[in-house]
């Protein structure tokens, strides 16, 4: 976290090109499997939340 540069963004909205497949191979790289598959299964849980919000989101 330390070294982070803030988030990536791409030309497309992030729930349109993340991959996470691809996620999970890249988390497996940097932090193991077990951190690898537990950051994979946070995200898939934490995704309906996320749409919930999203979808309910205010704009002023």
């Amino acid at each position: 976290m330390f070294g982070s540069k803030g988030i990536k963004r791409g030309a497309k909205p992030a729930e349109e090109s993340i991959d996470l497949d691809r996620k999970l191979e890249e988390w497996t790289a940097e932090f193991g499997p077990e951190q690898g598959k537990q950051l994979h299964a946070v995200v898939m849980r934490e995704t309906e939340n996320y749409e919930y919000l999203k979808e309910r989101k205010t704009h002023f």
